[in-house]
């Protein structure tokens, strides 16, 4: 059943032009080194259905595509579908229907994401009547579902327009703003009365350039939508849009005009205003797609509809989106007498750095008829995690020996000089000062959530918290009715659960072994989760608490291991052929590792950077004000280095 909702006012916001590019320019060619494309495989990955697929990847690795079920160009009935890959884009199984088409009309407009807590949204337009399909636009449907396609709640949204419009429909990625925070992209046309008569052939109607690109927003996590949205731009339709970090937005923008290139608006305070830039591409090459990549890098896709040259095409950008790389073809779908038509592309990248496209073509010259085509593909050289032109920095020097820099949830770093016996404060203000004196040979350091430092004092043989007030409370001093060696790196996960390492560096060994502990949430019982390393030192999870890497500084190696619910490790692999002193992660995944410098690794294992120092390093975290900044220390030296990358 379709259950009707009616929003009653709507507030359009026109933007902020500040900026305008000749319409005969190109955003042009920058010196980015060019990275190159590697095609893995391409398919049919969906037969008979002109598809306008939108691409959007779950939680579990699954890809879904939402798809026009029908081998026509819109001009017959039919239904809004989901297919489902579960093997990175190679085979697609139909998973269910979120938008069904009434008698004489079909469903074949879409925009497509995951909101907030994860459940897939679908907005789905469409036309009436037969036999021309063009001659009424009809209402948005808005369909949810939290099982990953197979049912769906269907609204239909009788979604408010700028005055005197008619909605046309939906188009790209729905996108997450915020907490409970959406974004759509939608258009609409002018001749609302005109295009209320089903019986009005579309020609007749539709006035070149009468489109209105704008986006809606939700506060709601997509429970409902407006009345917040603003008018991005006039005599523009089809949109894609992307908000990256600190309020950056780009928008790219199909010209309802001759030219169908792509305008190009960005926003710096959250879509509140957009200037315009250069456009992207040249004409007759449209519709578009933005992705992020995991590396930081922005891939702008989009159709090439031209005669001679048809396929799909991509430019990349390496700076947020503030110039793009030349043009590439990513697939070609020229036709020997340069009828075929293709585009509507769309992307998503897996986790191991595979980037899925998918896109329509009405034939290709080993097969005549509509398909959804897939290829998959890698894009050569990566953005460094260090930001642009920023060099490691020495903040402080004279310690003895530095070590467990830790941040607080404002961003200042606490770290040790062991020898000293002492613990230091780095201030926001960039001024150093001690925290604790006889710290009890505190070597690691990590922040709970309740604002507490947690130590882990070697010649004390104990795991301490020290609360704002600097009261130093025992966590755990023993195992099995003896000392703990000594105590050396820790991390405390999302229960509030700790892991720490126990070597004997300088000690006799007090326990049967160097060992890895955990202390409950409840901080009532210590366990044993690894009994098997040499010498572990360095520790650090990831945010949702599923991973704990682990380095064995004694086997110069480092190990992940899965994280099960009562605390215990299990699935032990190697991760890095190299041990660690100290460790920490990004927003992106990517483990830091303390050797003779800092290596990085990314989510696989694979060794992506080093970060070179001037004195060897002992453990590294990310904090300051907005955790991009990565701290370092290092022997007698506190470092610290710009991140392009950002601190969980």
């Amino acid at each position: 059943m379709i259950k009707k909702l009616t929003v009653t006012a709507i507030l359009f916001l026109l933007p902020a032009y500040i900026g305008y590019c000749a319409e005969g320019t190109i955003m042009p060619d920058t010196n980015h080194a060019v990275s190159k494309i590697k095609i893995i495989d391409r398919f049919i990955g969906i037969d008979n259905v002109c598809a306008f697929p939108n691409l959007t990847l779950l939680g579990d690795g699954t890809i879904i595509a939402t798809i026009f079920n029908q081998p026509s160009h819109g001009l017959r009935e039919g239904d809004v579908e989901c297919w489902a890959s579960t093997d990175g884009g190679r085979t697609w199984q139909y998973r269910g229907t979120p938008a069904r088409h009434e008698r004489g009309t079909n469903r074949m407009n879409v925009a497509a994401g995951l909101s907030n807590n994860g459940d897939l949204i679908v907005f789905a337009a469409g036309w009436g009547y037969a036999p021309d399909f063009r001659s009424k636009p009809l209402a948005i449907l808005v369909s949810r579902s939290g099982d990953g396609g197979y049912t769906w709640k269907v609204t239909e949204s009788a979604l408010a327009v700028p005055e005197g419009f008619a909605s046309v429909g939906p188009y790209g990625d729905i996108v997450i703003c915020s907490d409970n925070k959406l974004a759509v992209p939608l258009c609409c046309v002018k001749g609302k009365d005109k295009w209320e008569d089903a019986k009005v052939p579309f020609d007749k109607v539709y006035i070149v350039g009468s489109d209105t690109a704008y986006i809606l927003f939700s506060n709601d996590d997509g429970q409902t939508w407006g009345p917040e949205s603003l008018v991005l731009s006039e005599a523009c339709n089809e949109t894609s849009i992307l908000r990256l970090e600190g309020g950056r937005w780009l928008a790219a923008s199909r010209t309802a005009d001759n030219l169908a290139r792509l305008r190009y608006f960005v926003s710096e305070d959250d879509a509140k205003t957009w200037v315009e830039k250069a456009p992207l591409t040249g004409s007759d090459q449209h519709p578009p797609h933005f992705l992020h990549l995991s590396d930081g890098r922005i891939i702008l896709t989009y159709g090439d509809r031209n005669g001679s040259t048809r396929g799909i095409r991509i430019r990349i950008s390496s700076d947020k989106g503030q110039t793009w790389g030349p043009e590439q073809e990513l697939v070609s779908l020229k036709s020997p007498d340069n009828t075929y038509d293709c585009g509507y592309p769309s992307a998503v990248q897996l986790s191991d750095g595979t980037i899925v496209t998918a896109y329509y073509a009405d034939k290709i010259d080993s097969h005549q008829r509509y398909h959804m085509g897939v290829v998959r593909w890698r894009l050569s050289g990566k953005l460094s995690v260090v930001a642009a032109g920023a060099k490691v920095e020495k903040l402080a020097g004279g310690f003895k020996f530095t070590e467990g820099p830790a941040s607080d949830a404002e961003g200042n770093i606490f770290f040790t000089d062991i020898p000293n016996n002492r613990i230091h404060k780095w201030s926001l203000e960039g001024k150093l000062s001690t925290f604790r004196e006889s710290s009890g040979g505190a070597n690691g350091l990590f922040f709970d959530k309740a604002g507490n430092l947690l130590a882990c004092e070697g010649n004390n043989k104990r795991l301490v918290s020290i609360d704002p007030n600097g009261k130093v409370n025992v966590l755990a001093d023993k195992y099995n009715g003896k000392p703990f060696n000594k105590p050396n790196d820790l991390w405390v996960d999302p229960k509030g659960g700790v892991y720490f390492s126990d070597p004997a560096y300088g000690a006799n060994v007090v326990q049967d072994g160097e060992h890895v502990y955990y202390l409950t949430a409840d901080r009532k019982n210590v366990i044993r989760v690894i009994d098997d390393m040499v010498r572990p030192n360095g520790v650090i999870g990831t945010a949702d608490g599923k991973l704990l890497y682990v380095a064995d500084r004694g086997a110069n190696k480092t190990y992940v291991y899965t994280v099960n619910d009562d605390g215990t490790l299990s699935n032990k692999k190697l991760f890095a052929p190299e041990g660690a002193d100290g460790m920490t992660i990004d927003n992106e995944g990517n483990i830091y590792v303390t050797t003779k410098g800092i290596s990085v690794y990314n989510m696989s294992g694979e060794k992506i950077e080093t970060i070179e120092v001037p004195e060897q390093p002992s453990n590294v975290c990310f904090g300051g004000k907005d955790k991009q900044t990565l701290f370092i220390t290092a022997r007698t030296s506190f470092y610290s280095v710009g991140m392009r990358v950002k601190g969980l």
